[in-house]
């Protein structure tokens, strides 16, 4: 069986006091697994509805660690660039762990 991964944003992760425990990504959303999800509701599309969350393939969670690409949630806004990213590291360094 394919495990599968969600990118959320950091409210939910914060909310069940989980920010020490779980992987941040680059723009201050985090990597979770079905279990988190589950704490969120036990249906994972319905927990994806109420997070505004996506889910990710391996290689879409690996490629977002790794800094190689973004993978945007429902409603973040669409760069006027297509090729500018979506965060900068001034960004990250502001919200970051420091």
């Amino acid at each position: 069986m394919a495990r599968s991964y969600y990118k959320i944003p950091a409210e939910f992760i914060a909310k069940l006091g989980l920010t020490d425990q779980l992987k941040a990504f680059p723009d201050g959303r985090y990597l979770c697994t079905e279990v988190v999800m589950a704490r969120i509701h036990s249906d994972i599309a319905r927990a994806l509805e109420i997070t505004g969350g996506i889910e990710l393939t391996l290689e879409q969670a690996r490629d977002e660690q790794m800094g190689l690409a973004v993978n945007p949630l429902p409603g973040d806004p669409v760069p006027a660039d297509p090729d500018a990213p979506l965060y900068s590291d001034d960004d990250a360094e502001e919200g970051g762990d420091a």
